[in-house]
């Protein structure tokens, strides 16, 4: 029996699927980030390492069963870090063929497989993927965490750390966030969140991790968390509306949006607001749910590469 990796690599956490050449999914595991952006490589080396490990024990199977592997990770429309994520895995499975892809691809294809259609990720990162008719897939946004990532886990938290000081300096509206960053955080404004966010061990995946916070001050009705929000889902609302265009989606296929990543699946507020976005300016639009998620489809696309390539 043959077996098929599939890794959803994220800044913050990946997940791992493994397919069995009859369609059964044995194994899964969830381990640390893989995005070599905006993790080192020693790091992700060690987190990819780990989780295949555990995914193969778990599965009661050897490395040699291992007939593909995919996965889909940010950052891998440059060349340099396509290569070094290469080495990584060739290194830990090295008889196993490895395809890289981008994140989005395997939320397109988990979506909408051969149709066309926009997925909106937020993430700790974000980026908008659409695919026309035609099968050719566009991107929007993706430039990581100094030059983009509007809308993300990233963008979130650090609009949330700014409203912080804001008030701390008196710039900017009290609000609930302050409190449920420093307790969080379990430091004082401002010193303890400088020492924080300028620390030498704080990267993308530390601070995006803080988002879930503004949903609580959301949910207890601070107006400053609910603008962090709202601000957010309008700027992925632009990203697919520019996908949407590149893409030269119909009416009919502009109907049909995914929206998925960490922060896109479990912020409710912001999922919500980017609903409502949407639906406003998109007659009869709605949010869909993928057939499959991005493990699974990275499974598919990994036994897909290599029946393309010719082998048994």
């Amino acid at each position: 029996m043959r077996y098929f990796l599939g890794l959803d690599g994220g800044g913050t956490k990946t997940h791992l699927k493994m397919l069995s050449e009859t369609g059964e999914i044995i194994a899964e595991s969830f381990g640390g980030g893989s995005n070599i952006v905006s993790l080192s490589e020693r790091r992700v080396a060690e987190n990819l390492n780990g989780l295949i490990s555990d995914a193969l024990n778990r599965a009661g199977i050897g490395k040699s069963d291992c007939a593909g592997l995919c996965i889909g990770s940010a950052g891998v429309r440059q060349e340099f870090v396509k290569r070094r994520l290469h080495e990584i895995l060739s290194g830990i499975l090295p008889d196993c063929p490895v395809t890289i892809v981008s994140d989005a691809v395997p939320v397109l294809y988990g979506g909408f497989q051969d149709g066309a259609g926009v997925a909106v990720i937020s993430g700790t990162g974000s980026v908008c993927l659409s695919r026309g008719k035609d099968g050719n897939i566009h991107c929007v946004g993706g430039y990581g965490h100094i030059l983009g990532d509007e809308g993300s886990g990233y963008g979130v938290a650090l609009h949330m750390i700014k409203a912080v000081l804001s008030e701390y300096d008196g710039r900017g509206e009290r609000t609930l966030l302050t409190s449920l960053l420093t307790e969080k955080l379990r430091c004082g404004v401002p010193t303890g969140i400088l020492n924080f966010v300028y620390a030498k061990e704080t990267g993308k995946a530390e601070i995006a991790a803080l988002s879930p916070l503004c949903d609580e001050a959301c949910a207890c009705g601070d107006s400053a968390a609910m603008k962090i929000l709202a601000d957010a889902a309008h700027a992925l609302y632009t990203m697919y509306r520019a996908g949407a265009e590149r893409a030269n989606l119909t009416e009919e296929q502009r109907k049909r949006c995914l929206l998925t990543g960490g922060e896109g699946t479990h912020s409710r507020y912001l999922r919500a607001a980017f609903e409502r976005a949407l639906t406003a300016n998109v007659q009869g639009a709605r949010l869909i749910k993928a057939e499959y998620d991005a493990a699974t489809a990275c499974c598919m696309l990994a036994q897909s590469a290599v029946c393309r390539n010719g082998e048994k």
